[in-house]
């Protein structure tokens, strides 16, 4: 079970879209050797976001988020504290915006908006026993190999569907598990 917080940005069109979500993550993680392993992890989350951009404000619009990722890592053996275990992958994010039928602040229409990417996952977790407790710090760096956004227009009488492709761009994590 997770809670985050995520921000969506384009430029060109002073575009902010952020809001916090709610999920679940399952995980499958194997040793093929003491210290190499493959992990596979899928994701879905629920959220609300506020949107603004030169077409006016929406508050509350309902968002998925999902995610399904593969990666392969090193793990030198355990020390006394703890064990280091790096890894890379590769993942893939779907994203639904639900814009459709709901008016700006400067009513304008909204309209739904999808966007796929894959990216390079690279990140280090930490883990170790403390209290009884074993936790697992977790930071990462995602780089976008490439995404396509699919604004659907099409729905707004006089306007047809925009494909705009996504060729760079980042994203960090961190997690205490």
């Amino acid at each position: 079970i997770e809670g985050f917080y995520d921000e969506y940005q384009e430029d060109s069109v002073s575009l902010v879209d952020e809001g916090y979500f709610a999920g679940v993550t399952a995980s499958y993680e194997h040793f093929f050797q003491p210290d190499w392993y493959g992990a596979v992890e899928i994701r879905a989350a629920r959220g609300s976001t506020d949107y603004e951009s030169v077409s006016g404000t929406i508050d509350g619009i309902s968002q998925w988020d999902t995610e399904t990722r593969l990666l392969a890592g090193y793990s030198p053996p355990y020390y006394q504290q703890g064990r280091t275990k790096f890894y890379a992958g590769l993942g893939a994010r779907y994203f639904s915006d639900e814009l459709k039928g709901k008016t700006s602040s400067l009513g304008d229409i909204g309209y739904d908006r999808r966007i796929f990417q894959l990216y390079l996952p690279i990140g280090l977790t930490y883990e170790f026993a403390a209290y009884g407790l074993t936790f697992a710090p977790n930071i990462e760096v995602d780089k976008l190999l490439w995404g396509n956004v699919s604004s659907r227009l099409g729905t707004i009488p006089g306007f047809t569907n925009i494909e705009n492709e996504q060729t760079e761009g980042y994203g960090l994590r961190g997690e205490l598990m």
